[in-house]
């Protein structure tokens, strides 16, 4: 079922529904399974938009610790001398490739097989006229 008013059910979720969706949500089905729908849709990802005070905080000092050690400066230096490499590599001038020159020991035969051919083709349409 569908009903033209299923476009309100949103705005009911956030309070912004016209004065009288209430009671048209009371009578009518569609609108009422619809609205079922976009609550179990809300419900699922409610907790992707948790307050910042409501983030355990207790979890944050271990991820901060896990994070402090000796420091990566040979693994930084390895990236940048690759991503150097890789920059030189694609910078380089390239060579030419070379030019090859097409085979055209084809056309002659071509051509001579297709005189023939617009030959015949003008005896058949003087054949064609004396008729």
């Amino acid at each position: 079922m569908s009903c033209p008013r299923n476009q309100d059910i949103t705005a009911w979720l956030f309070g912004e529904a016209p004065e009288d969706f209430d009671e048209h949500l009371a009578s009518c089905e569609a609108c009422q399974e619809a609205l079922a729908e976009a609550a179990e849709t809300v419900d699922a990802v409610a907790p992707a938009f948790k307050p910042a005070d409501a983030v355990e905080t207790d979890k944050i000092p271990d991820v901060v610790e896990r994070k402090k050690g000796p420091p990566n400066w040979p693994l930084a230096l390895a990236a940048v001398m690759g991503l150097a490499a890789a920059v030189m590599v694609a910078i380089r001038p390239f060579e030419k490739p070379p030019v090859v020159e097409p085979d055209v020991s084809w056309e002659e035969p071509v051509e001579a097989e297709l005189d023939a051919l617009y030959d015949e083709l003008d005896t058949l349409s003087l054949d064609l006229e004396d008729l």
